[in-house]
């Protein structure tokens, strides 16, 4: 017996995971060398094969079973990962960042709450607005901690100061400073403050080690003249590799902290612009031809992305759609379906004695003429017969033999409109086929569906077992 699933746990990818997951660290932007991927590189061979023929040197499987493998980008100086940016800025402003203690005098309190509900309670008591001094090491702290507009993932501190005095300037935060405050808080303050230590401590909300995703993420296109086009996720991968080389270059050449903060400033904004191209009040990164480039939020979210296009896009048999229109002719629990839909769905029906002559019928009409069948399963010879590849007229029906038959009058389909609110927006009718494009509805049956006639579109389903 396998092991019983009980939950789904989700947390922060930190970085010993994300080195432990990576099959190769990626040091250089080139991408191929006479005709070969470049070792270290983002099409390096330990990252997945996608072309046919060809095996994975990871997992040794060929494109068919091969699933990908991650690798990994080390930074030269962490950057704040712009997901977590809001969640950075709101921790920051509710500890000391010296030493890493909440700004309540007496600690936290022991709560009921968890999670999210705790985080809250502690930021409510928190009277940042006040609170000069540390009350745990009596350090100065900021009056408030905010992020820069116009600027990708950069927070100042505004320091406290007395109504007589001149207003001091701003102190930018880097992200390496703020890393280490967060670094600093305890396991125990961790889960007080409503985080889980084993699964999401603060520090991995900035970024030191930036996963790769593999090729089946990000594959490449071949046009017809051999040209290859790279995915937009490459594309960036290598604005950030650059970027990062230089700044490691200016590091190591002990270069102005002016110099070394510009570059990393461009760091910062290629890994913000990978996760989300779209952040307000900063330009989008973008193709030479001027398209922005699609990164990864614009892959998760909106109708065609992973989650609603293709995790939960079912591609259901056996249904229709089509818009509505009103129909005063038909009986309240009737639908009128178009008959090009009724050509098109079929209904499976076991011959008997009683109603073999009707069957035999729509077998001879074929596939083309309603009421008609589109295949025949012959129990006897244990096949399925095709009407649109075999002539009807060598059909013999015989009793438990199965004719998929079209739909016809006096079949129960399910009929739905989203969204779906109350189990009456999902009901069963009566069909009624009927000529032109559209389902008709009786007026009277619209108030279930909240159903009006100015373009809604709605589905019905034709069940395959007989109630």
């Amino acid at each position: 017996m396998g092991d019983t699933i009980t939950g789904v746990q989700f947390g922060i990818a930190n970085p010993d995971d994300i080195l432990k997951r990576s099959v190769v660290e990626v040091t250089t932007d080139k991408t191929y060398q006479s005709g070969q991927p470049v070792a270290n590189g983002v099409f390096d061979s330990r990252f997945g094969v996608i072309e046919n023929g060809k095996v994975c040197p990871t997992c040794k499987h060929t494109n068919q079973y091969c699933p990908g493998h991650f690798g990994h980008i080390t930074l030269a100086r962490p950057v704040y990962l712009y997901q977590f940016f809001d969640w950075i800025e709101k921790l920051a402003n509710t500890i000391c960042l010296n030493c890493s203690e909440v700004l309540l005098e007496g600690g936290i309190e022991d709560s009921t709450s968890t999670g999210l509900a705790k985080f809250k309670e502690i930021r409510e008591a928190v009277n940042w607005k006040k609170t000069k001094l540390c009350f745990s090491c009596a350090t100065p702290v900021f009056k408030k901690i905010v992020r820069v507009l116009g600027k990708a993932a950069t927070l100042e501190g505004h320091p406290f100061t007395e109504k007589d005095e001149e207003e001091l300037p701003p102190v930018p935060l880097q992200a390496e400073m703020v890393l280490r405050a967060f670094q600093r808080i305890t396991d125990t303050n961790c889960d007080k403050l409503g985080f889980n230590h084993k699964f999401s401590r603060p520090e991995w909300m900035i970024c030191t080690v930036l996963a790769v995703p593999p090729l089946t993420v990000r594959p490449s296109v071949v046009m017809d003249d051999n040209q290859r086009m790279e995915d937009d996720l490459t594309h960036k991968l290598i604005d950030i590799l650059r970027n990062n080389q230089r700044l490691r270059d200016k590091l190591d050449k002990g270069e102005s902290a002016e110099m070394i903060d510009k570059y990393t400033a461009m760091v910062q904004y290629d890994v913000a612009t990978y996760v989300d191209n779209d952040i307000k009040g900063l330009a989008p990164a973008a193709q030479r031809s001027g398209r922005p480039l699609r990164t990864l939020k614009s892959r998760f979210g909106a109708k065609t992305g992973r989650v609603r296009g293709n995790l939960m896009g079912k591609r259901v048999d056996f249904s229709a759609r089509s818009v509505i229109t009103p129909d005063a002719n038909i009986e309240l629990d009737e639908l009128g379906v178009p008959e090009e839909i009724a050509l098109n769905l079929t209904f499976p029906e076991i011959v008997n004695v009683y109603n073999r002559d009707r069957l035999m019928s729509y077998v001879r009409n074929g596939p083309n003429k309603h009421p008609g069948a589109k295949s025949v399963f012959l129990k006897l010879d244990n096949r399925m017969v095709s009407l649109r590849y075999v002539s009807p007229d060598t059909i013999d029906l015989r009793e438990g033999d199965v004719v998929h038959r079209h739909l016809i009058d006096g079949d129960s389909v399910l009929f739905n409109r989203q969204p779906s609110l109350h189990k009456a927006s999902m009901m069963s009718h009566r069909v009624r086929v009927l000529p032109y494009s559209t389902f008709r509805l009786n007026v009277s049956a619209t108030r279930p569906y909240n159903a009006d006639f100015d373009g809604d579109k709605s589905s019905s389903c034709l069940q395959q077992v007989a109630a």
